[in-house]
């Protein structure tokens, strides 16, 4: 794994500064972190450098000029002044209470978070994870805009690269052999060392005690009960990594509401709950499939007894509903070809209904099984789709849910870093409404001037299926 490691170390033990002086700049970071510092000292008299610490998480993306290296932090649980700690082959370093985390603005003590569910909520974009989809996407900024750790378990880049555009031909489709299926996890995970399978290499921090549990592809009984097959392979990346190799697939023992619980947070939320019971309804090649949603009444007892366990903790929980994803574009495109060809669209208008009210009727057990606790709440991700569907505005741009349209990613499914940030303000709303806190409003423009997939900049590159602009 990397050697750069770094560790938030508490003062309790420690008597005295050893070693080279060391100076870190900015001297603080918010909870959250995904700060860039600045470490500054004869960093080359400890001569090669195996443990970097700034509190016990991992660094991320270390970059050295001769006497100084900036790093990435990850955050830590709880505000307050921490030890930079450094090993090299000829030294070690021990500075003590140099570097401070703050406490949130606005949550206060109220810090302890944890996120659960599916791709959403892990930060899926386009059809992969890494570094940049996990920061950006709503779970990250719900996090940062609250300034709260929650300790995301980053992945290696080469585990599920997302698609780029640049993965895609002028008129938009797609090169072969790109995006995830570029590699395969078995290459990213062999050891060098041993030749076996070692699930920590999927992780730039296999160390790292996450908060954010949620795992794509998890259905409701995946959540509650625990993951099995492919599932509970990428559960055990995100949440044991260093399980044994001969274990790696199989089923989770310990499910995310099993975490959830443990750690009786003072706040928990999942954006993407209901997703994965209804998504292969919309996502088959050739026509719609109402018959592969989990039936409602398989889901609606295990929502029951998973408010159940939520209810009976101390923090708020707020939970998304789900809009009807037969707004996809890929169910625009199957109904237009059928228009195309001239063929009767009854049969499928019938299927898209159908899909239609079993959403609803999963929307209502959500709710029948969170009526009971008054510390569970609804954030109305239907809502949120119906608001934007028609198109919204951002930075002087129209974006729409068409393809390339700016909202969503370039699988057209998951959202795009500016659809995600819009996201993350239902539940920014909902937090501040419950609890009577200020966190800030998510600067959707900031996220948006830096969005890789705003139509302004994909038209501007080439790609002929760019929505034209309004």
């Amino acid at each position: 794994m990397s050697r750069f490691v770094v560790a938030l170390l508490l003062l309790s033990g420690c008597y005295g500064d050893t070693g080279i002086k060391l100076t870190v700049s900015p001297d603080h970071a918010p909870l959250f972190g995904q700060t860039d510092v600045t470490i500054t000292g004869d960093l080359a008299s400890l001569g090669d450098v195996d443990y970097f610490s700034v509190a016990g998480v991992q660094v991320i993306n270390p970059r050295w000029s001769g006497s100084s290296v900036t790093v990435t932090l990850q955050g830590a649980p709880k505000p307050g002044r921490y030890d930079v700690v450094i090993r090299g082959s000829q030294g070690k370093t021990i500075q003590h209470g140099i570097f401070t985390y703050d406490p949130s603005p606005a949550m206060g003590k109220k810090d302890t978070w944890i996120a659960f569910g599916a791709s959403f909520t892990q930060g899926t974009e386009s059809n992969g994870i890494n570094q940049h989809t996990q920061t950006l996407g709503v779970s990250g900024q719900i996090a940062k805009a609250a300034g709260v750790f929650l300790g995301l378990p980053l992945f290696t880049p080469q585990v599920t690269p997302p698609l780029q555009p640049s993965d895609f031909y002028p008129d938009c489709t797609q090169i072969p052999d790109t995006g995830a299926g570029a590699t395969t996890l078995t290459t990213v995970t062999t050891s060098p060392s041993t030749g076996y399978f070692d699930l920590r290499y999927a992780r730039l921090d296999w160390t790292l005690h996450n908060r954010n549990v949620a795992v794509g592809g998890a259905k409701v009984s995946d959540i509650l009960n625990g993951a099995h097959g492919a599932i509970a392979l990428l559960a055990h990346i995100v949440n044991d990594p260093d399980i044994d190799y001969s274990d790696a697939v199989a089923p989770e023992t310990t499910s995310q509401i099993d975490r959830v619980v443990a750690l009786d947070p003072d706040i928990g939320f999942t954006t993407d709950l209901l997703g994965n019971d209804i998504d292969a309804a919309v996502v088959q090649p050739d026509d719609l499939a109402p018959e592969m949603i989990t039936p409602v009444d398989e889901v609606a007892p295990l929502l029951v007894t998973m408010m159940q366990r939520l209810g009976a903790l101390h923090g708020q929980y707020f939970i998304a509903n789900m809009p009807s994803l037969t707004f996809v574009p890929h169910v625009r495109a199957l109904r237009k070809a059928l228009v195309d060809a001239g063929k009767d669209t009854t049969a499928f208008d019938a299927k898209a209904a159908q899909i239609d009210a079993i959403t609803e009727q999963y929307n209502q057990a959500l709710l029948d099984a969170m009526a009971p606790y008054p510390n569970l709440h609804v954030v109305d991700f239907k809502q949120y789709v119906a608001d934007v569907k028609g198109g919204t505005t951002v930075g002087g741009e129209r974006l729409t849910t068409d393809s390339w349209g700016g909202l969503l990613s370039l699988d057209d499914l998951h959202l795009t870093d500016t659809g995600y940030a819009l996201y993350a303000q239902k539940f920014v709303d909902a937090i501040n409404a419950v609890e009577h806190t200020a966190i800030p409003p998510i600067d959707v423009e900031a996220v948006h001037a830096a969005d890789a997939l705003a139509p302004q900049k994909t038209r501007a590159a080439g790609y002929s299926c760019v929505p034209p602009a309004m």
